[in-house]
């Protein structure tokens, strides 16, 4: 287990890494997962890299928090609940979480499909399967 430093709330969040990522990491022990040679001892932003990954990929407007994002996102349409979304993004306030919830709109139009359906039989009128 490695430790964030001083995420976004201020608040080090265990992290578990894989043992693949393992080897990746400096052999002498750090509280930082990027430790650095700067004031805040970790890396902060790496934005002259970020740049020439950015270049490379052929891609004009992609932040690293972006990234972050995505992974916020692929939880809520994988069905993940809020409560983990918000732990594994270490948010402290369920409001923060919240947006993913309105990315994954499939539970709501099966829902939809659901009750209009059982409305149509109800009231003896066959219904389309496919609305």
């Amino acid at each position: 287990m490695r430790l964030i430093g001083n995420p976004d709330n201020s608040h080090p969040e265990g992290c578990k890494l894989k043992w693949l990522f393992f080897g990746l990491l400096p052999a002498e022990p750090s509280q930082f997962v990027f430790p650095g040679i700067g004031k805040a001892g970790h890396l902060a932003e790496p934005k002259k890299g970020w740049q020439r990954i950015l270049e490379r990929a052929r891609i004009a407007d992609l932040r690293i928090h972006d990234l972050r994002r995505t992974i916020g996102s692929w939880q809520a349409k994988s069905g993940v609940s809020m409560a983990i979304i918000g732990k594994s993004l270490n948010h402290k306030n369920p409001n923060t979480t919240a947006i993913y919830a309105r990315l994954d709109l499939d539970p709501i139009r099966s829902s939809s499909k659901y009750c209009n359906f059982s409305h149509a039989q109800s009231g003896g009128i066959e219904a389309l399967s496919n609305c």
